[in-house]
């Protein structure tokens, strides 16, 4: 049996995204219509850029798996660390979905170990995940 390789979804970083293009957009019409000084420009530029980059960063530093013994979760880009929770080991999951998640079907889904616990954020379709690790739970009991 192989792994199941999970990854941040982009759809749940839609906050950064609209906040981001209402930013340039009133850079972009304030510029036009006002004088904006040059060091509210740049910060205005940066704050855009740090929207747009950290959803990025964040999906390129977790990766989760669903492995046939447990889930783990890999956290990195140069060093990696790595968090794994064996099926027989995990007290409980929780599946957790809000209104935005629910309009464009992204998720959070809780694994708690008995020491530590891992949280895949941000997953597309996370009922169908959550399945597959109750389906795994059930097959280890």
């Amino acid at each position: 049996m192989q792994s199941t390789k999970i990854k941040t979804s982009r759809r749940s970083f839609i906050w950064n995204y609209s906040l981001g293009i209402v930013l340039f957009l009133y850079l972009f019409l304030s510029g036009i219509v006002l004088v904006v000084p040059p060091l509210i420009t740049l910060f205005f530029i940066f704050l855009i850029c740090l929207l747009f980059i950290e959803p990025e960063a964040l999906i390129l530093y977790r990766t989760f798996f669903l492995d046939p013994e447990g889930v783990v979760e890999v956290k990195g880009i140069l060093t990696k660390r790595k968090n794994a929770i064996p099926y027989q080991n995990i007290s409980s999951e929780k599946l957790v979905k809000g209104i935005i998640g629910r309009i464009f079907n992204f998720g959070n889904i809780i694994i708690a170990g008995y020491k530590n616990e891992i949280r895949i954020n941000g997953v597309t379709n996370p009922e169908k995940i959550y399945r597959i690790i109750e389906e795994k739970l059930n097959a280890n009991k």
